[in-house]
C-alpha cells in the first residue's frame, strides 16, 4: 500500500508564490502587495507587484519589471510612487495610477543612488512630502557604489565597535533619511516633479538612524529612532525616538531634532508613528539598554510641534507596567481616536485597539484577533459616513497569508484573499495543529505546538522531530515561517512535529522571558527534558524510539549543549543550525553587547557564567550523530562555531555532515539555498528514523552525497 502524495515536499513549497502583506489606499478600495514567484527550472525569482480591489476581490497586475521596488500609495490619492533601480546605480521615483492602469507611468525625480524604503504624504494640494533611506557619504553625499572612485586597497580598519552587523561589514557610509517635496505641475495634468534636490534628514544632527526600527514622515515632519554617533555601537542598543519639522527640514543649516523620550529611558526605540493630523505621535522603547529587557512600552506624544508632552501608556508604580504583553508594531485610526498594536501573547501574535481619548495611562488594550498571527495592520477610511476600518494581513502554521477587512467597533472581519485557501492547495488543514501544556523546570507550565502529518490517522506511530526556537527571546507562534524552518514542511516527511516554547520564550510575561538569562541550559534544559517525557505519556501516536531533534541559533546552541547531556541519548540524529559550539567564543559575534547580558557579566569579569553553560565543556559526551549547519557571512554565530563542531565529531568518531552557504547569512533567503537546506535536513532526518508509514512515501527525502574532497583529489 503507498500512502498518498503529499503537497507540500520541499520543491513545492519554496515554488509557492510568496507574497507580503496588502497595503491599502487612504479609503480601502484598493490595496497592493508584492508577490515573489521562484522557478526551479530557471533557477530565478519573478517579482511582481498587484493591485486588488477590494470590492470586487480581483487583483490586477502593476507590473513584474525586474527593476521596480517599493511600490506605495501617494498621499490620501488612488496615485501610486515607485522606485526604479538604474544599472548606473540611480534610483527613478515613477508615478502612477491605481485607479488606472492604462495610464501608464512617468518619471517624477531621480535620486543620485540607491534608495529604498519610500513614504509619500500630502503636504497640501500642491505639494507632497517624500522620504527615502540611502546610504550617506563621510562628505554629506548620497553614497552610490557604482558611481564610488576606486581604492587601491580592500583592507578595513576599526576603532570601536561594531565592526560587523548580521550579515555585512560596517562601512563609512550610514544609513539617513533623505526627504524632499514634491510639486504638482498643474491641476490639469496632476503631474508631480521633484521642486528641490533631496536633503538629509540627519545632517549636523550627530545622529545614527536605526533604519530597521522604522521612521515615518507626516505634513509637520519627520520621526525617526536615533542614537548618538559618539555612543559606542558594540556596547549598547540605546536608540532615542526624535523629531524634525518640516519647517527645519525646509530651511539651510542644521536641523534640530527634538527627542521625544522620557529620563531614565535607556533601550531601543521602534515603530515611531504620526497620527492623522501630525500633531501627535507613538513609539515604542524599552525601558534598559540591555538584550534581557524583552518588553517594549507604548508611548504617546501630543502637542509635537509645540512642546511635545509625552506619556507612558500602561505605567504602573512597580515600573512594570500594567500591560503585560510587548507591543510590537504601532498604528493610529484613521479619524486618530484609537491606537491598534500587535502583540505576542501564548503563541499567537495578537490584534490589540486602545481608545485614545478616553485612555489614562493606566488603561489597558482590548484584543482584536485571537487566532492565527497578525503579520500587518493598516487603518483606512472607509465611503461608508469615514468609518475607521483595517486592513489585515494574517498567516497561521499552514496559510502563508490571508487578506482581512476587520472593523474595529464590531471585531467583525471579512476574508478578502487567502493564498492557499486555507492551507488546502497545499493539502493542509486546521486539524493538523493543536496546543499542549506541560509541566517544566521549577513545575512551570510550558506551552507547546503539535504538528501533525495531513493524512494522520491516530492508529498509526509517527516519528518525533524535536523543534527548539531561536533567542531566547523568541517564540513559536501560529504563523507561516516563510524560511527552512517551516514546521508543516517537516510535518509532511511524517513526522509528529512538537515545538515547545522553553523558558526563555516571548509572549508568556517579562519573567518568563529572562529566566533564561545567565541559565542558558538549565531551565530551557529542562523544560526539553519534561517535553519529551510529556510526549512519551501523552501522545500515544508518537514513536519516541524514533525521534530527532533540530533547533536553530539559540536552538542550535541548545542542541550543542543536549548532544553532551543525558537527552543527547534519546535522539536517533540531531540538527545544529547556526548554533554556538562554545560560549568562550562569543565576543566574535557582531552583537558584542549580548553576551555580557545573556551571562550577566563579561568574560573577563564573570568568565565562570560563560564556562558554566558552554557546550564544549561537553564533546567528550558526544555520541549522537550531528548535522551542522553554518554560513559564511553569518556574523551573528560565525561560521567558525558551525565548523569547530563539525570537526569534534569527526575526530570522535561520530557520524556528522557539515552544511554551509558562501553566500547566506544566519538564516538562509534565498528559495534555492531553502531548498537545499531542506533537502539536507529532512534527509539527514529520515536517514536515521525513516519516517514511512506503509509502504514507500511518494516525496520522501534520501540523503544524497556530500562534497567532502575538492573534485581534483582522486
Amino acid at each position: 500500500m503507498t500512502s498518498p502524495i503529499r503537497s507540500l515536499i520541499p520543491e513545492i513549497y519554496v515554488t509557492t508564490p510568496r507574497r507580503t502583506p496588502a497595503v491599502p489606499n487612504s479609503n480601502g478600495t484598493l490595496a497592493i502587495y508584492k508577490q515573489s514567484i521562484y522557478d526551479l527550472r530557471s533557477i530565478s525569482t519573478t517579482v511582481e507587484y498587484w493591485i486588488l480591489n477590494l470590492q470586487t476581490e480581483k487583483s490586477l497586475l502593476f507590473t513584474s519589471e525586474e527593476s521596480i521596488q517599493d511600490v506605495t500609495w501617494i498621499g490620501e490619492t488612488s496615485l501610486i510612487g515607485a522606485l526604479k533601480n538604474e544599472d548606473n546605480g540611480t534610483t527613478r521615483l515613477i508615478v502612477g495610477d491605481g485607479a488606472d492602469l492604462e495610464k501608464g507611468c512617468y518619471e517624477a525625480g531621480k535620486y543620485k543612488g540607491p534608495v529604498n524604503s519610500l513614504k509619500i504624504v500630502t503636504i497640501n494640494d500642491k505639494l507632497l512630502a517624500i522620504t527615502v533611506v540611502g546610504e550617506v557619504t563621510p562628505h554629506g553625499m548620497l553614497y552610490n557604489p557604482k558611481m564610488a572612485p576606486k581604492s587601491y586597497s580592500t583592507g578595513r580598519e576599526y576603532t570601536a565597535m561594531s565592526v560587523r552587523d548580521y550579515d555585512k561589514w560596517l562601512t563609512p557610509q550610514r544609513d539617513t533619511i533623505w526627504y524632499a517635496t514634491l510639486v504638482a505641475e498643474s491641476l490639469v495634468t496632476g503631474r508631480y516633479h521633484f521642486l528641490d534636490d533631496p536633503i538629509n534628514v540627519l545632517e549636523g544632527t550627530g545622529l545614527d538612524l536605526s533604519a530597521g526600527a522604522g521612521f515615518d514622515v507626516s505634513r509637520t515632519g519627520v520621526l525617526f529612532a536615533g542614537r548618538q554617533l559618539t555612543v559606542k555601537q558594540g556596547t549598547t542598543f540605546k536608540y532615542n525616538a526624535y523629531y524634525v519639522a518640516t519647517s527645519s527640514l525646509m530651511k539651510l543649516g542644521i536641523r534640530k531634532p527634538s527627542a521625544l523620550n522620557l529620563a531614565g529611558l535607556e533601550g531601543a526605540s521602534s515603530s515611531p508613528v504620526f497620527s492623522p493630523d501630525g500633531q501627535s505621535a507613538a513609539f515604542l522603547q524599552k525601558r534598559k539598554g540591555s538584550y534581557d529587557d524583552v518588553k517594549s512600552r507604548l508611548f504617546l506624544v501630543r502637542n509635537i510641534n509645540g512642546t511635545p508632552d509625552t506619556t507612558e501608556m500602561f505605567s504602573s508604580v512597580d515600573g512594570k507596567g500594567s500591560w503585560s504583553l510587548s507591543p510590537r508594531v504601532v498604528k493610529w485610526s484613521k479619524d486618530g481616536k484609537e491606537i491598534y498594536m500587535t502583540a505576542e501573547q501564548d503563541g499567537r501574535i495578537k490584534l490589540f485597539k486602545l481608545p485614545i481619548l478616553s485612555s489614562s495611562p493606566g488603561n489597558n488594550p482590548s484584543p482584536l484577533s485571537h487566532q492565527g498571527g497578525i503579520e500587518a495592520v493598516y487603518p483606512f477610511a472607509s465611503d461608508v459616513a469615514s468609518k475607521n476600518m483595517l486592513l489585515v494581513t494574517k498567516s497561521s502554521f499552514i496559510d502563508d497569508s490571508t487578506y482581512e477587512t476587520l472593523d474595529p467597533a464590531t471585531g467583525k472581519s471579512n476574508m478578502i484573499s487567502s493564498a492557499n485557501r486555507n492551507g488546502a492547495t497545499l493539502g493542509l488543514h486546521s486539524s493538523q495543529v493543536e496546543e499542549v501544556h506541560f509541566q517544566g523546570a521549577e513545575d512551570h507550565e510550558i506551552h507547546a505546538w503539535v504538528i501533525k502529518p495531513s493524512d494522520f490517522d491516530v492508529s498509526k506511530k509517527y516519528p518525533l522531530l524535536y523543534a527548539i526556537h531561536g533567542g531566547p527571546s523568541n517564540a513559536w507562534n501560529d504563523h507561516w515561517w516563510g524560511g527552512t524552518w517551516n514546521l508543516a514542511v517537516f510535518a509532511e516527511q511524517g513526522y509528529v512535529v512538537f515545538a515547545p516554547n522553553i523558558t526563555g520564550s516571548t509572549g508568556f510575561g517579562e519573567d518568563f522571558a529572562q529566566r533564561a538569562y545567565n541559565n542558558c541550559g538549565g531551565l530551557a534544559y529542562e523544560d526539553l527534558v519534561q517535553g519529551l517525557s510529556f510526549v512519551k505519556r501523552k501522545l500515544d501516536f508518537v514513536d519516541t524510539n524514533r525521534a530527532v531533534a533540530l533547533g536553530i541559533s539559540y536552538g542550535g546552541y541548545l542542541v550543542n549543549w543536549i548532544a553532551g547531556h543525558p537527552l543527547g541519548k534519546e535522539f536517533k540524529a540531531l540538527v545544529a543550525d547556526c548554533g554556538i559550539f562554545s560560549t568562550l567564543n562569543m565576543y566574535a559575534q557582531d552583537n558584542s553587547w549580548f553576551q555580557a547580558d545573556l551571562f550577566k557579566g563579561t568574560i573577563y569579569g564573570a568568565r565562570e557564567n560563560y564556562e558554566r553553560w558552554d557546550p564544549a565543556r561537553y564533546v567528550s559526551n558526544w555520541t549522537t550523530p550531528q548535522l551542522i549547519i553554518a554560513n559564511e557571512l553569518d556574523y551573528r554565530v560565525p561560521i567558525s562555531e558551525g565548523l569547530a563542531a563539525f570537526h569534534i565529531l569527526q575526530a570522535r568518531g561520530v557520524e556528522s555532515r557539515f552544511l554551509s552557504f558562501p553566500d547566506e547569512g544566519h538564516l538562509v533567503q534565498k528559495p534555492g539555498n531553502q531548498l537545499h537546506w531542506l533537502r539536507t535536513v529532512l534527509g539527514w532526518c529520515n536517514h536515521y528514523v525513516n519516517p514511512v508509514i506503509e509502504g514507500e512515501r511518494e516525496g520522501k527525502l534520501v540523503l544524497g552525497n556530500a562534497v567532502s574532497e575538492p573534485g581534483w583529489r582522486v
